[in-house]
């Protein structure tokens, strides 16, 4: 299939080599998957280098290319306050089977209803990029009830923060409550960093822990269920299992013990979604939809202004 990278940055195309077995960037995806990666568009000069090292045709003109490429997939890696103008404009491609767009998905929830009611209208299926949601221990764990989880994050509840608010609705359901603890501006001047107490259907003591981007980069997260417990660490690469056990420790008593450790399948998201966006095109279910993205970014507005 013909797939266009929207976004020559980071997760776009820049933290790859072609070739690895488990990429990091859409245009790596694409590639590993097989798909025929026909364009590569930004409108920095990087784009020439980029789109040479990936067989690519650059393009800073995203209309022309729909035009000259007549894309079936589509990625956007760019920032949101661009994207929604370009997705929207992407719809006019009658080739366009799937898009996928990288979180969050618009500004404000007002922005991300426009774009998941003109999907829906043209009946193009919308991915968001809700990473976590293509990692194998996230999709074992989705369901299964739990006391308590704590999720530390850094770099505003809207970019970063909405990793952990989608993470939760997969894993636990509906969002029931929300009580903002603090704030902190680390990133984003628009948007806070929060620490919060949230309940969702599944686990009702979820803290949102509000760490400093200007420290450094963190997110891990400990879930404690009656006679478990998993902590995933090291950028979301290492989970550990602890199981419940009688007569251990002292005093002897019952104790959650570490049983397993493992990786988490998190260095396989990014071919999970291009995998997935390929099933998609072909009539599969979306996992993570722009209504999912819709009420992750609802909840962190709520957080935000809270």
């Amino acid at each position: 299939m013909r797939a266009a990278v929207v976004g020559a940055g980071a997760i776009g195309a820049a933290l790859d080599v072609p070739g690895q077995p488990y990429p990091l960037t859409h245009a790596g995806g694409y590639q590993a998957t097989g798909c025929n990666l026909v364009a590569l568009v930004d409108t920095s000069d990087s784009v020439v280098q980029e789109a040479a090292r990936w067989g690519a045709q650059p393009y800073r003109d995203f209309t022309r290319m729909l035009a000259e490429c007549q894309p079936e997939l589509i990625s956007f890696a760019v920032p949101e306050a661009v994207r929604s103008d370009l997705m929207l404009q992407a719809l006019i491609c009658d080739s366009l089977r799937v898009v996928i767009a990288e979180k969050p998905l618009a500004p404000t929830p007002q922005g991300a209803q426009a774009l998941v009611d003109a999907y829906r209208q043209r009946r193009v299926p919308l991915i968001v990029n809700y990473s976590r949601r293509f990692v194998p221990v996230w999709q074992e764990l989705a369901g299964r009830p739990a006391m308590s989880a704590t999720i530390k994050y850094a770099k505003g509840v809207a970019h970063n923060g909405s990793h952990a608010i989608d993470l939760c609705r997969m894993l636990f359901g509906d969002c029931l409550a929300t009580r903002v603890l603090s704030k902190k501006h680390d990133f984003w001047s628009g948007d806070p960093t929060v620490t919060a107490h949230l309940t969702f259907s599944g686990c009702p003591d979820v803290i949102l822990l509000g760490m400093d981007e200007r420290c450094f980069t963190l997110f891990e997260v400990d879930i404690v269920g009656s006679d478990w417990r998993v902590v995933v660490d090291q950028d979301g690469r290492r989970a550990r299992w602890f199981e419940l056990q009688d007569r251990v420790g002292i005093p002897p008593g019952k104790r959650l013990v570490p049983v397993a450790e493992r990786d988490s399948g998190g260095g396989e998201a990014m071919l999970r979604l291009i995998r997935h966006a390929l099933a998609v095109a072909t009539g599969a279910a979306v996992a993570c939809t722009g209504e999912d993205a819709l009420a992750a970014l609802e909840i962190a507005r709520q957080l935000s202004e809270g």
